[in-house]
Order: C-alpha cells, then structure tokens, then sequence
C-alpha cells in the first residue's frame, strides 16, 4: 500500500512538472524580449542626450580615428563599439 501511495505521487509530481516546464520557458522567453526593449530603449536615449548636446546631430556611424573625416579601415563602428 505504502508503494503505491508513493508511486502515485511521483506520476501527480511528474505530471505536475511536465504542465509547469512550458509556462517558465514562455516567461523566461518573455524576460528577454523585455531585456532586450530596454536595451534598445536605453540606446535611443542616449543618441538624443547626444543630439540635444551637439546641435541636434545624431552621432555618426563611425568614429574618427585617424581624423581623416571618413570612415577608414582604422576607424572604429558604432556596431562594433556597441555590441558585446
């Protein structure tokens, strides 16, 4: 009798697991889409910050490096300054 009695919890905690595994994938899911728009909101803050101190101009795709007021090879990317 005590083995069944445990057996069946088992299945009820199993069973239980299985319906829970998917909600906490969708939330954690969620979390990073949130994450995600709070990066890219925190990004375009920071270009208008920068546009309200320089004349209203954004900033450039590139940073100038050599002074030369091109992007050359040496220059650096906001891509490459910006991502991880």
């Amino acid at each position: 009798m005590t083995l069944i009695k445990l057996l069946v919890v088992i299945a009820i905690i199993a069973i239980l697991a299985g319906v829970l595994v998917p909600v906490f994938a969708r939330a954690r899911e969620k979390a990073r889409r949130t994450n995600c728009l709070s990066s890219v909101k925190q990004l375009v803050l920071a270009a208008l910050a920068y546009a309200r101190e320089y004349e209203e101009t954004l900033p450039r795709h590139y940073h100038d490096v050599n002074g030369s007021g091109s992007a050359d090879a040496d220059d650096t990317t906001w891509r490459s300054v910006v991502l991880p």
